[in-house]
């Protein structure tokens, strides 16, 4: 018989995790839900970070003639074209908090969602 052809008996019970108990499930959908809101705040306080580090002219000070490969090569996993878009949030974000609408420091406070966000950097660049 071929490699091709042989069949497995490998059952599913055999290769996915054991299912979780319904107390299981809730336990660890609080944990995510957790993380998942300090994840989203934590991009935002990124995103204004980013913008602050551009109007300061980090990319200047550290060699660079250009934002975005400064941006790029300074964080690993982020391309220039996201620092760009993450830069342009940030300015949102920044004058959100000049105009005391929300608080960036400590854990945030009233800060948008990121769809939110998007929208917002959408608005204010058409204007």
């Amino acid at each position: 018989m071929s490699p091709v052809t042989t069949k497995t008996s490998v059952s599913q019970a055999e290769v996915l995790a054991p299912a979780l108990t319904r107390g299981q499930a809730r336990s660890l959908e609080g944990q995510a839900k957790r993380h998942w809101r300090t994840a989203t705040r934590n991009a935002i306080q990124f995103a204004a970070e980013l913008r602050r580090l551009q109007d300061g002219q980090a990319h200047l000070v550290r060699g660079y003639h250009n934002f975005g490969t400064y941006a790029q090569q300074t964080f690993d996993g982020l391309t220039a074209a996201t620092a760009k878009q993450l830069s342009r949030q940030g300015g949102v974000l920044l004058l959100l908090e000049r105009r005391k609408r929300i608080s960036l420091e400590g854990n945030g406070e009233n800060l948008p969602g990121t769809t939110a966000l998007r929208a917002l950097s959408a608005v204010h660049g058409n204007f």
